[in-house]
C-alpha cells in the first residue's frame, strides 16, 4: 500500500490526515483510497513531509512544516513512525547529528530500518539542499547517521 500524510489547503490551512491507496484493483483501472484513523501521538498538521514505507512494517514521517504570516516558515524536524499493523503513531527521540530542517525532500527505504533523506528546501533560509546535507536515520537504533559527505 501507498500512504499519504497531511498537506496544505488554503494559505493558512494545513492537514494531518492519513490516506491509504491500495492497488489491488489496478488491473481494473481502479485504485481504492481510504482515510485512516490512527491512534498514538499523531504528528502536527503540515505539508512537504516525507512518509516512507519500511518493508510494510512501519512508515517513517520526516520534515515538512507550515508557512506563517509574514512569509516565515516554521520547519519541523520531528520524526515519527506509523506502525502499519496497529495504525499507531509514535514520535521518535533520536540521537546523533540532527539534519537541517527541510520540506519537499526525497526519502527512500534502504532496507530494514534505514531511511535515506536527501535534497529538499529549507524554508527558513530559503536554500535548496544538495548531497552534502543528505542523511540516514536508523529507526531501529533511533539514531541519525552522518554520511560524511563534504
Amino acid at each position: 500500500a501507498l500512504f499519504a500524510f497531511g498537506g496544505r489547503g488554503t494559505e493558512h490551512e494545513y492537514f494531518s490526515d492519513l490516506w491509504r491507496l491500495e492497488m489491488a484493483r489496478a488491473s481494473e483501472n481502479r485504485v481504492a483510497c481510504q482515510e485512516i484513523k490512527c491512534s498514538g501521538s499523531p504528528p502536527p498538521a503540515k505539508f512537504g513531509a516525507s512518509l516512507t514505507n519500511c518493508d510494510d512494517r512501519f512508515a517513517l514521517l520526516f520534515g515538512g512544516g507550515q508557512w506563517k504570516r509574514g512569509g516565515k516558515f516554521s520547519p519541523d524536524v520531528d520524526t515519527y513512525t506509523l506502525d502499519l499493523e496497529a495504525m499507531s503513531w509514535t514520535r521518535l527521540e533520536l540521537t546523533g547529528p540532527a539534519p537541517t530542517p527541510r520540506m519537499q525532500h526525497n526519502a527512500v527505504n534502504l532496507g530494514g530500518s534505514l531511511v535515506l533523506i536527501l535534497g529538499g528546501y529549507d524554508g527558513s533560509t530559503r536554500d535548496y539542499m544538495g548531497i552534502s546535507q543528505a542523511c540516514v536515520v536508523n529507526a531501529h537504533s533511533l539514531r541519525w547517521m552522518d554520511l560524511g559527505i563534504p
